[in-house]
């Protein structure tokens, strides 16, 4: 019984790091993601960031403008 409980609780913790890695900044791994970029509509920068970009870095698609998004 006490194995499953660890089990249980090392599966949990694995999930938890993954969610919380899916939403930090693919540029500086330090802040979670908060723009959506436009026309393309990628999401995977912090605002500090996302304002040193002019282009994309996933498609390469010129930035027209960015919405702040808010994750529930």
């Amino acid at each position: 019984m006490k194995n499953l409980k660890e089990r249980s609780k090392n599966l949990w913790q694995a999930t938890s790091n993954k969610t919380k890695d899916k939403y930090l900044c693919k540029i500086c791994m330090a802040e979670n993601c908060s723009i959506v970029f436009l026309p393309c509509g990628h999401c995977f920068t912090c605002k500090l960031c996302a304002a040193s970009l002019e282009d994309c870095s996933i498609c390469r698609c010129k930035i027209n403008q960015f919405v702040k998004v808010y994750f529930s």
